[in-house]
């Protein structure tokens, strides 16, 4: 089974290429016409939000524990969105299981 942290790389990406070839089409900033067009779409953008500030919230403590630097990815996440959380992610699983496996060789 792969660990965590290659999935949630392999998720980064796969959604990285699928961002940089709509930004490529719509813009860097095409979505902003989104919320003016339909109630939905700032309903979808507020909850991304959101849900992006939460993620990056629970996952904050771990990071901290395995060294990981919050900064740089808050400001991917804020900008770059899922993009930048996914990094974050994959950094800090990456991070946890360097940490757990040092911790085991320690031990024997």
């Amino acid at each position: 089974m792969p660990k965590r942290w290659m999935l949630a790389a392999a998720v980064w990406l796969c959604f990285a290429v699928y961002t940089l070839t709509v930004v490529r089409t719509g813009g860097v900033i095409g979505f902003l016409g989104i919320p003016a067009a339909h109630p939905w779409g700032l309903q979808v953008i507020l909850d991304l939000f959101i849900s992006l500030f939460v993620a990056l919230t629970y996952v904050g403590p771990k990071a901290s524990k395995v060294g990981v630097p919050r900064l740089p990815y808050i400001l991917a996440t804020c900008t770059l969105g899922s993009v930048g959380l996914l990094a974050y992610v994959a950094h800090v699983e990456w991070a946890s299981d360097r940490e757990g496996a040092a911790r085991s060789a320690a031990t024997t």
